[in-house]
């Protein structure tokens, strides 16, 4: 009934019912259908950002909670009595952003039920059609190479190829999308008559995608039938079977990923307040708890090869390993490395420099690939075995200038103190007080005072003098918390002491200095880290790595 007119009928909602696609075969002669899918983590964060309408719904929430009143919108109940509570300011804006919350997680949830479905369908429909009536292709080979998408779309349909197809966002070619009225809704994709062309970084939107929640298994299983790697960086939790000596440190899923260096204490936790403010996701390197008795080698041998590694680079090599391995690091991926302490900043800073050098390796490859356009960081097989970039280095300070007088045990020591008040959920405030006006040479002070430098014993009691003790301490001991506690303790200590002697010798023989020369943010200039405001240093970091970020794109 069309005569010689091809028509064209793009509903995306057709995908959500294979019934309804398979309608099509019944209906039409000599069907084509053109098959276009996108990155998960950027399908579905669009479709939460454009359905959410934010402004619209911030107003509504305003409504339902004045900020400005702190109280209901009209002061009364739903049964009509005035509310007994007045609602405050900053109680109104977390309800607010509570909800604002949960919405977004719901249709998150909603989002990505969707485009599993309607890929799942798509995929299935399509094994029953005949090669040569359909064409697949991703968004983002659309945006990378229009030309060559749109000559093959041609091809499929049967019209000439032209090259003003390339070049959409023309006054001519979006007229027709504009809105009706002024102010109105416009047809389709509501950033169309705001673009002027088309841009290839769309294909790595996936990675600014923020994601608030582990995909399904479904999904995932759906992504990777297309051909879309998932990376665990991209989940807000660690996945299981996650190295032991790579813990994640916030909940965020966008780039550049930070990766912590541990401190002479093998611990990672003193990063985790600055952590927790970046918006980008961050993961730190420890060295995993010891073994178990019995369970293979030696017993209280750590599980890493920090005792074993012949120097820096070696151990700087191996972290960088668990990281590819355990969080999908591949080519594309921005890593920024970060240090605390001297042996935090040694070891991150040997990391970023082989990070760079790998990159220098591989660049004329990538060259190589790209020209041939066979090469697409999203996908899950073209660059599989390249190197992440090294983005950045970020050098924290130490907490106390005389810190390279003081022994490494001792050092250790204070670290594992120092850790204690992010180790634990501190409710007393004396106790947090104590630990954080606590400096090393206060800490050293004391120790000699308690006779700690002639007896290895005075020392540990001194140190285990600033373990925290639960109140609840008799209930501890009633359910054998106590003791537990009192074990996770030893082995801590235990673990602090043999990183640090071990440490200590990996910096003293390392002569190999580092060839790094990206982007540094170096913030050992300033005071004891323990007296930063974590909200203050995530913002000065993260306006540097941001600004690198946006220069660089």
């Amino acid at each position: 009934w069309s005569g010689d007119c091809v028509l064209v009928d793009k509903t995306p909602p057709y995908v959500w019912s294979i019934n309804t696609l398979r309608r099509a075969e019944t209906l039409f002669t000599n069907v084509r259908y053109a098959f276009v899918h996108r990155h998960p983590y950027a399908n579905v964060a669009s479709m939460v950002k454009e359905t959410i309408q934010r402004e619209w719904l911030s107003g509504v929430l305003d409504g339902v909670v004045d900020v400005k009143s702190g109280r209901g919108n009209d002061g009364i109940s739903d049964s009509g009595a005035p509310y007994c509570e007045k609602v405050t300011n900053l109680e109104s804006r977390t309800i607010k952003e509570m909800t604002m919350s949960s919405i977004k997680s719901a249709m998150w949830t909603e989002a990505e039920r969707l485009w599993a479905l309607g890929n799942a369908n798509v995929i299935d429909f399509l094994r029953s059609v005949s090669r040569e009536r359909y064409l697949r292709f991703s968004y983002e080979d659309l945006v990378t190479r229009p030309r060559a998408v749109s000559e093959n779309l041609c091809t499929l349909i049967g019209i000439p190829h032209e090259l003003i197809m390339t070049t959409p966002y023309t006054a001519t070619n979006v007229a027709t999308f504009a809105p009706v009225t002024e102010g109105g809704l416009g047809a389709g994709d509501p950033h169309m008559l705001k673009r002027c062309s088309i841009d290839p970084k769309l294909a790595d939107a996936w990675r600014d995608a923020e994601s608030p929640m582990t995909l399904a298994q479904f999904t995932s299983h759906v992504a990777k039938r297309l051909g879309y790697r998932l990376p665990g960086w991209k989940e807000p939790t660690l996945q299981v079977g996650t190295a032991p000596e790579i813990v994640r440190l916030n909940d965020k899923t966008t780039c550049p990923v930070i990766l912590f260096a541990h401190d002479l204490s093998g611990e990672v936790t003193k990063a985790a307040p600055l952590a927790k403010k970046l918006s980008c996701a961050a993961f730190g390197f420890r060295v995993a708890p010891f073994r178990e008795k019995g369970s293979g080698d030696h017993s209280g041998v750590p599980s890493c090869t920090l005792l074993q590694v012949p120097d820096l680079p070696s151990l700087a090599a191996y972290y960088r390993h668990l990281a590819a391995v355990s969080l999908g690091l591949e080519s594309g991926d921005d890593v920024v490395y970060a240090g605390v302490g001297q042996f935090g900043r040694s070891l991150a800073t040997q990391m970023a420099a082989q990070q760079q050098r790998a990159n220098t390796i591989h660049i004329e490859d990538r060259k190589y690939l790209l020209r041939n356009q066979n090469s697409r960081s999203w996908d899950a097989t073209k660059e599989r075995g390249c190197d992440s970039c090294a983005a950045g280095l970020l050098l924290l300070p130490e907490d106390d200038y005389n810190i390279s007088r003081v022994p490494a045990d001792i050092r250790a020591l204070y670290d594992v103190v120092q850790n204690e008040i992010n180790m634990h959920d501190i409710s007393d405030n004396s106790y947090a007080s104590r630990i954080s006006t606590l400096t090393l040479t206060k800490f050293e002070n004391g120790l000699v005072a308690a006779g700690g430098r002639g007896s290895p014993e005075a020392t540990l009691a001194y140190a285990e003098s600033f373990r925290y003790a639960d109140k609840n301490l008799e209930s501890c001991k009633k359910s054998g918390h106590a003791n537990t506690a009192c074990a996770t303790w030893d082995d801590r200590v235990h673990r602090a002491l043999c990183v640090a002697r071990r440490g200590a010798a990996l910096l003293a023989t390392d002569d190999r200095l580092s060839d790094f020369d990206g982007e540094t943010i170096d913030m050992t200039g300033e005071r004891r880290l323990t007296n930063m405001r974590s909200a203050e240093l995530a913002e000065a970091v993260s306006a540097r790595l941001f600004t690198r970020q946006v220069k660089k794109k």
